[in-house]
């Protein structure tokens, strides 16, 4: 399903820039949480492609945490049932005929799809990312990333281990910002590694909702994501 290929790419380009930045936390009205705070996504509010993520994302074992020594965490736990989603998904990106894999191979040089134990290591020390769920001599696990790599699709099926998913680590900060085209001033959370000429890829808004409780917005209008997280 294209759904879950568009979900795949921007939680792996988030990721990069997440995982890179080791900068100090900047100054200028840039600022962190007085205490840390964790946010539940509220599932059945939240949406891709007009799908509500309640369908294949755990809320229970997902959230954001955002802490006062400037670092947060992302954590996406979907069911496993997910994988009878994916059987037979294409890994395209749309970009000519790069893959979700030359992207990554691209990032992270020496990356071996037919060795989850490299898969593991790489993930964690190059970009941060924990992957959950996953027993790197698990060889049923291991055929679907061999067959993905070298195809540039999943297996026809595919079989996930219980508890699957990303935690991803690094810095961030909050900042108030004025729209120059609505002249509306908001509260972003920027997450990631800032571009030279720009934020950072990752940016979420901070605002309260009608009953005044604090709330984490992911809105990519673009490509039709919106994701709500609640403070707890």
């Amino acid at each position: 399903m294209k759904i879950f290929k568009i979900i795949l790419i921007v939680i792996l380009i988030g990721a990069f820039s997440l995982g890179v930045y080791f900068g100090c936390l900047p100054s200028e009205g840039k600022r962190v949480v007085a205490q840390n705070t964790y946010f539940s996504f509220d599932t059945l509010n939240s949406n891709v492609k007009g799908i509500p993520v309640v369908l294949f994302l755990n809320g229970a074992e997902s959230g954001i945490t955002l802490r006062k020594n400037g670092t947060a965490t992302i954590k996406l736990v979907v069911y496993d049932i997910l994988g009878g989603m994916i059987g037979g998904l294409d890994l395209g990106t749309g970009i000519g005929t790069t893959s979700v894999f030359d992207m990554l191979y691209e990032y992270l040089p020496g990356l071996d799809f037919n060795d989850l134990h490299t898969i593991v290591k790489t993930f964690k020390g190059g970009l941060g990312i924990t992957l959950l769920g996953v027993d790197p001599d698990d060889e049923e696990l291991q055929a679907v990333f061999s067959y993905a790599a070298q195809n540039n699709r999943f297996p026809d099926q595919v079989s996930l281990p219980k508890g699957f998913g990303l935690e991803i680590n690094g810095k961030y900060y909050i900042k108030d910002i004025t729209s120059p085209v609505t002249n509306v001033t908001y509260t972003g959370v920027f997450m990631g590694n800032p571009h030279p000429d720009g934020e950072s890829f990752l940016i979420l808004e901070l605002r309260q909702d009608e009953l005044g409780k604090q709330q984490v917005i992911m809105d990519y209008p673009l490509i039709d994501i919106y994701l709500i997280g609640d403070k707890i």
